[in-house]
């Protein structure tokens, strides 16, 4: 079978970083390094090559927790993002940002002092009755080994992401780090991290409302398939979406210093801006814990 899409992102051997089938109803998905899916209505499946079957099924969860869930996201007509969100008293809290840009850390933040996870890496939204509602992901986070120690604690007993990383998976709730929270949630704000270096004196935390017209362009930015997705889908009705959710989802920018101690001040302003935005939710305080 021909394929329908072939990324333009070339391997150092000159093969394409994926190449996408269709067959009949079903998606395939052939990763460069062998691993393939087949995506189903119901179901996926996964098969990698025999030769190294250790490794390669540490890649074939890299790739099911990231660019295949989000197309099974997108498939079932919600947006991904690459966004982490928490959930404090029923309102969802999120961090939109590339790789290393923070959301993972201020998500593991506030898990470590009380809140629940909804979702690490990837954010399905969708827009119902008027508001942005976040869906939950999987149970579980991937964190530097800095952010493991600091936030779950030994972490040479944590698993790593793959042989080859240094990132370290953890599971959460069932008596793991923290609480999952395993329904959906209306967004109370989408925030867009942006981490200065540690300066003097208290921290200066910045939160800068932006107009429906930059939140369209960010949510653009920040979705998980980026440019696949304008291959893959019905671009128009996509652009359809993304308006929807520009026009209901509040996005503000968040810019504060880089540092563990400055976490609980964050934390706090956070908190007291989703408060405004959402007067009708009393959300606790969590400045206590790290």
């Amino acid at each position: 079978i021909d394929p329908y899409y072939t990324s333009r992102w070339m391997m150092p051997d000159g093969e394409p970083f994926l190449r996408a089938y269709r067959r009949g109803h079903d998606e395939v998905w052939r990763f460069h390094d062998g691993v393939c899916f087949v995506m189903q209505h119901d179901a996926i499946d996964v098969a990698w090559p025999d030769a190294d079957p250790k490794l390669q099924a540490h890649q074939a969860q890299i790739w099911l927790l990231g660019p295949v869930m989000a197309f099974w996201v997108e498939r079932r007509g919600e947006l991904a993002l690459h966004a982490s969100a928490i959930v404090i008293d029923g309102v969802a809290v999120a961090f939109a940002a590339s790789s290393r840009g923070g959301k993972s850390t201020l998500a593991a933040s506030f898990v470590q002092a009380g809140a629940s996870l909804l979702t690490d890496d990837i954010l399905p939204c969708s827009v119902e009755g008027g508001r942005a509602i976040g869906q939950p992901g999987f149970p579980g986070m991937r964190l530097w080994p800095a952010e493991a120690e600091r936030f779950v604690g030994n972490v040479d007993s944590l698993d790593l992401v793959h042989p080859r990383m240094d990132k370290r998976r953890t599971d959460v709730g069932a008596g793991a780090f923290g609480r999952f929270h395993a329904t959906s949630e209306p967004i109370a704000c989408l925030y867009l991290p942006a981490r200065r270096e540690d300066e003097a004196g208290p921290p200066h935390i910045d939160i800068t409302p932006i107009n429906k017209r930059e939140a369209l362009v960010e949510l653009g930015r920040m979705s998980f398939m980026g440019l696949m997705a304008q291959s893959v889908f019905n671009a128009s009705a996509r652009m359809d979406m993304l308006a929807r959710l520009a026009q209901t989802l509040t996005v503000k920018r968040l810019s504060y210093p880089s540092g563990y101690a400055h976490l609980p001040a964050v934390r706090e302003a956070i908190l007291c801006d989703a408060r405004a935005a959402l007067p009708s939710q009393r959300l606790p305080d969590m400045t206590a814990s790290a």
